[in-house]
């Protein structure tokens, strides 16, 4: 539900002196549970030791154990934040974990707002800069913090528009109109042109480090490998 401003003005604020006591009661409270301490539950399921789990087993669990979700919330969290059961109806929970585990830090279990595109593309989503910054990115760091709820709701927005992310072989494939002898090169001062002008535009400097570092050099007759880029990125 969305407030007016005129709600939020009348929703009780808390002073300081109101606010810490509050505070340190919560943090001396032990009983809260972490991020890890659920997958280490979902790994009693996991009897193979693979990542995977029964799809029924881990809709059970959101539905009976803990802060209990309605059948509702499982059905849309297992549609938007899992990747599709096999054959034998199991499914990876791995996926989020590693993403979580590269980015967040050890101590808070927070995400650097700065980093929620990497944890994304980690997951296999390709948010644009101007979606990201509408989940909550910032482009420095220390400037705010995301919690595992924060994450978990741009995980699920990005998702449903997934179908607007552009991948690299859709940039390839645009590459590939400059490939004249469709030998998989094309003129390294195209090339440049292209990252400097198309799409979300690389600096100058992003080019040359690009070209410096993920490409090999371009032969005497000015022509570069394009889709070689993609064994040093991916």
């Amino acid at each position: 539900m969305d407030l007016s401003a005129k709600d939020i003005e009348n929703e009780k604020k808390l002073k300081l002196d109101e606010f810490l006591p509050i505070y340190s009661q919560v943090k001396k409270d032990k009983e809260q549970g972490t991020f890890e301490d659920f997958l280490e539950a979902l790994k009693l399921y996991d009897k193979e030791e693979n990542g995977t789990m029964m799809s029924a087993e881990l809709s059970n669990m959101f539905l009976a154990l803990g802060e209990k979700l309605t059948e509702s919330e499982t059905e849309e969290l297992l549609k938007d934040c899992m990747e599709p059961e096999d054959e034998e109806g199991f499914t990876p929970y791995e996926q989020i974990e590693f993403a979580i585990e590269m980015f967040t830090d050890a101590l808070t279990g927070k995400l650097d707002a700065m980093n929620l595109g990497d944890v994304l593309r980690v997951c296999g989503l390709n948010p644009s800069l101007d979606s990201l910054e509408k989940l909550g990115a910032t482009k420095k760091a220390g400037e705010k913090m995301l919690t595992m709820d924060d994450i978990t709701k741009a995980y699920i927005e990005s998702k449903k528009d997934i179908k607007n992310q552009g991948c690299y072989e859709d940039f390839v494939e645009c590459l590939k109109l400059y490939d004249k002898e469709e030998n998989g090169k094309m003129i390294a001062a195209e090339l440049s042109h292209s990252l400097l002008s198309l799409g979300e535009k690389l600096t100058d400097d992003q080019v040359d480090r690009l070209f410096t570092d993920c490409l090999p050099e371009e032969d005497d007759d000015g022509m570069i490998e394009y889709d070689s880029m993609y064994y040093y990125i991916f």
